[in-house]
C-alpha cells in the first residue's frame, strides 16, 4: 500500500492503542486516501475493525461508494453503520439501492423514520421494469402500504 497511508494509519492506530480518539477529519481522510489509493480491501479491515469509528461523515462516504461503485461490501458497511449509528434515511437508501422496495415502507413504519423521501421509492419503482415484470403488483403494494402508515399516523 502506499507510504502514506501506512503512516497515516500507523498513527490512527498509535492513537486508539493510547485510547485517544482519532478526530472524525483525520478518520475521513484516511477512508478518502483508502478511495483514492484503490485500498478498499484495507478500508474494508479498517471499517470491520472498527479503527475507523462510526460518524455521520463516514457513513456518507460509504453510501457514495455504494451507490456509486455499485460495491456490495460498501453496502453492507454502510448498512451496518447506518444502523449503529441510526442514520435510518440511509439505511432506506440502501434498501432502495439494493432493490429490497418491499422492505422499505415497513423499515420506516417500524423505525418512525419520516426524513426518508417516499417519492424517491415511488419514482424508483415505476422505473424499474424488471421488478415490475417480476411482481406486477409491486408499485401497488407499496402504496396500499403507504397509505396503512398514513391512515395509523
Amino acid at each position: 500500500s502506499p507510504y502514506i497511508l501506512s503512516v497515516v494509519v500507523a498513527y490512527l492506530r498509535s492513537l486508539l492503542g493510547m485510547q485517544i480518539l482519532p478526530h472524525k477529519i483525520l478518520q475521513c481522510f484516511v477512508f478518502d486516501i483508502c478511495m483514492y489509493f484503490g485500498q478498499e480491501h484495507t478500508l474494508q479491515q479498517l471499517l470491520h475493525y472498527h479503527v475507523l469509528l462510526d460518524s455521520p461523515e463516514l457513513v456518507t462516504r460509504l453510501e457514495e461508494v455504494a451507490t456509486t461503485r455499485d460495491s456490495s461490501w460498501a453496502v453492507q458497511a454502510c448498512l451496518d453503520m447506518a444502523l449503529r449509528i441510526e442514520e435510518l434515511s440511509v439505511v432506506a437508501g440502501m434498501l432502495l439501492h439494493t432493490r429490497q422496495y418491499l422492505d422499505i415502507v415497513p423499515f420506516l413504519v417500524n423505525q418512525r423514520e419520516t426524513r426518508f423521501k417516499l417519492r424517491d421509492l415511488l419514482a424508483q419503482i415505476e422505473s424499474d421494469e424488471t421488478a415490475r415484470e417480476e411482481d406486477p403488483e409491486l408499485l401497488e403494494h407499496v402504496v396500499s402500504e403507504i397509505r396503512a402508515w398514513h391512515a395509523e399516523a
